[in-house]
């Protein structure tokens, strides 16, 4: 994969993420995780994306509640993985003082791996749970990413919004719009120079 993003450094601008994200409007617990990222431009303003992240951490925000009759509890988060293919077109770019500033509208699909905790759900040998705990959700994205940097290091700053539908306890299914937050730490290579 390496020589890949070397080789195409040659010819595109090549950005490579690292940072943190959490769930911004998830009523139970945020997850809270790591997001790796590739991003390819072949030209200044058009870009095409992949990323993968996990969510070890969760964050409790409410103790209890319930959803279509079923009891929902903070150890039933079900959000453990995430991948992404996206497009990014960028509509704004910029000196800002002695940095180089930038704004991307991205749009794309991805994937949302969950396992529901069928213990929390009470329902720890029942089939019906066992039958859905662990599912891949086709998931379509849109957002925004603000990027400011100097030469080849960069920080950019992430709102994603998310929507899948996902089945709990093998029967109800809900409609999720999940809004990821992120901070990246970019490293940039090949392109156009990246400050003014």
């Amino acid at each position: 994969m390496w020589l890949i993003i070397i080789a195409s450094a040659q010819a595109f601008e090549v950005d490579v993420g690292l940072g943190s994200e959490l769930v911004a409007n998830e009523p139970f617990v945020n997850p809270i995780g790591m997001r790796g990222s590739v991003t390819l431009r072949p030209l200044p303003w058009l870009g095409a994306g992949l990323s993968l992240a996990g969510y070890p951490l969760r964050v409790q925000t409410t103790r209890y509640d319930v959803i279509a009759g079923f009891s929902i509890v903070p150890d039933a988060a079900p959000i453990v993985g995430t991948g992404s293919f996206v497009g990014a077109v960028r509509f704004a770019r910029g000196p800002i003082g002695t940095f180089d500033g930038a704004i991307d509208l991205v749009v794309g699909v991805g994937g949302v791996y969950s396992v529901d905790d069928c213990v929390a759900l009470q329902m720890v040998d029942d089939p019906v749970c066992l039958g859905t705990q662990r599912q891949l959700h086709p998931a379509s994205i849109i957002g925004l990413n603000a990027m400011i940097g100097q030469g080849q290091w960069g920080v950019r700053l992430r709102g994603e919004r998310w929507a899948y539908t996902e089945t709990v306890a093998g029967t109800v299914e809900r409609s999720k719009d999940p809004v990821w937050l992120g901070v990246d730490l970019v490293v940039r290579f090949g392109g156009a120079p990246a400050s003014p």
